[in-house]
């Protein structure tokens, strides 16, 4: 029956459906088999790296819980170019920093994960008092994070994904969060896996877009209408406060890069590159120095307009290691820096800037819910063909007589094979390999003869069937010889 060409071109197209949905199909399972080891939750609590977060996430079932611990002490904040505001115009600043971020996460079903995080800081500036602060020492306890992340495998090596955060903050001098400052983050994410992919190369490239609506503004308002009030003039909170606090009055379009190196499982160093561009969504003022009459509410010296060298950006260098990798679990410890590239020494006014550098120890420890299925390894062995072997019959006699000559010996010609005699019947038989053959036959009272034939093996048509004797001449696997002999002189 003849087929036309769309019913063929049809055909060709299901093919390739069903082979990319197969190929769809078998990632999918990788993915989803992958032992924990493969993925520890980010400073975010979504898996990844320090800062960004994965398109992949472990096996369903597995629960991961991490500490990160952050600090760094560095002149910051306040800079010549732009000081610090206040009586003393500080124009330089001793900053200390120190965070710690305790995050649970879960795969619930393939590709779906669930985190929360919880985050406090401490900040301590030499440039607060100069400032005009009541204290030199800003804490914040309690900011929460809550978020999913969904991820797909699309084929060999890639996946794609998003993930949505809610953001909950603490305001200064506040016991417990505050909704009403509740941020947003929304991120799309990108993850090719050279090593999974036909290349083999153990290299995992990771992409992330985002947005912040950020609404941290919100838990100062109150302590800004205070200081406006006392100046006389508009008045927000400064740039150490602002960096201390985590506020921002800007929301920020947020890229990170990274690539992470897999040779070897429990040893992968990993690079990371991030950059925030501020969006002003809420139309937000820029200080200005001389708007206050009164010197003690001189506000910082900051960029009104946006200048990539004042853009937070950031290089990440670490490595994260697993010690303990266990049937059900797994423990992992990560190490990293962070060294500003911009946004260090200038800043864009109402936005947090960027520190010089930041020290990364990251704890994580993962639990699979039933034991990681075992690895499948596929080799490729040779296996030898046994060839079938053929049934070799003879019958020797005395030329033009069907008399049987009984204990002839018979010899393999150029083969090294046991040789042969014949029963009381002068048959000889033997099973061989298809070949050809040659035997030469000797008896006494008659002179040597040779006799042979060509072996060819052949299925049989049932393994029930048993080769009768004689067998028929043509006979499926059997090779029938006939050997007279001439009577000696």
């Amino acid at each position: 029956m003849s087929r036309g060409p769309a019913a063929l071109c049809a055909i060709a197209v299901s093919a390739l459906v069903g082979r990319a949905s197969a190929e769809s199909a078998e990632a999918r399972l990788r993915a989803e088999a992958g032992p924990p080891v493969d993925e520890m939750p980010s400073v975010g609590g979504a898996t990844g790296l320090v800062h960004t977060v994965s398109a992949r996430t472990g096996p369903v079932g597995a629960v991961r819980s991490a500490l990160m611990f952050e600090g760094f002490r560095a002149p910051f904040l306040c800079t010549k170019e732009q000081p610090c505001g206040g009586l003393g115009r500080a124009e330089r600043a001793t900053h200390v920093h120190t965070g710690l971020a305790v995050s649970i996460g879960a795969t619930l079903f393939a590709g779906v994960e669930v985190f929360l995080v919880g985050r406090a800081s401490s900040n301590r500036s030499s440039g607060s008092r100069v400032a005009g602060l009541p204290d030199d020492v800003l804490e914040v306890i309690g900011d929460t994070t809550l978020g999913v992340k969904i991820v797909r495998p699309l084929s060999d090596g890639l996946h794609v994904g998003g993930a949505l955060e809610l953001l909950f903050g603490s305001g200064p001098g506040r016991v417990g969060l505050s909704l009403g400052a509740t941020s947003a983050r929304v991120r799309g994410l990108a993850t090719y896996a050279f090593d999974e992919a036909g290349v083999h190369l153990p290299l995992r490239l990771h992409l992330g877009l985002g947005y912040l609506l950020d609404n941290t503004a919100r838990l100062v308002e109150d302590v800004e209408a205070q200081r406006s009030l006392d100046a006389r003039a508009p008045q927000q909170i400064s740039r150490i406060e602002r960096y201390g606090l985590g506020i921002n009055k800007l929301d920020r379009a947020e890229l990170e890069v990274s690539l992470e190196w897999v040779a070897r499982a429990r040893v992968r160093p990993f690079l990371e590159y991030g950059l925030a561009v501020p969006i002003d969504r809420r139309g937000a003022p820029c200080t200005n120095p001389a708007a206050s009459p009164d010197p003690a509410f001189r506000p910082d010296v900051e960029d009104c307009g946006i200048s990539f060298g004042a853009l937070p950006s950031r290089l990440t260098l670490g490595v994260r290691t697993s010690p303990f990798v266990g049937e059900s679990g797994t423990i992992s410890v990560l190490l990293g820096i962070d060294v500003g590239l911009t946004g260090t020494s200038r800043f864009v006014s109402g936005l947090a800037p960027q520190a010089p550098y930041t020290m990364w120890l990251g704890l994580a420890a993962s639990l699979q819910a039933s034991p990681r299925p075992p690895e499948v390894v596929k080799v490729n062995v040779d296996v030898p063909v046994v060839p079938p072997m053929v049934t070799l019959r003879g019958f020797v006699h005395p030329v033009g007589k069907a008399t049987p000559i009984v204990d002839a010996k018979v010899i393999y010609v150029g083969a090294a094979r046991p040789d042969l005699s014949t029963d009381g019947t002068g048959h000889f038989g033997d099973d061989v390999p298809p070949g050809t053959y040659e035997l030469e036959v000797r008896a006494p009272g008659y002179l040597p003869n040779r006799c042979g034939g060509t072996a060819v093996g052949r299925a049989r048509k049932a393994n029930s069937i048993v080769t009768p004797w004689p067998p028929e001449p043509g006979q499926a696997n059997v090779l029938l010889l006939d050997c007279p002999l001439e009577p000696a002189p």
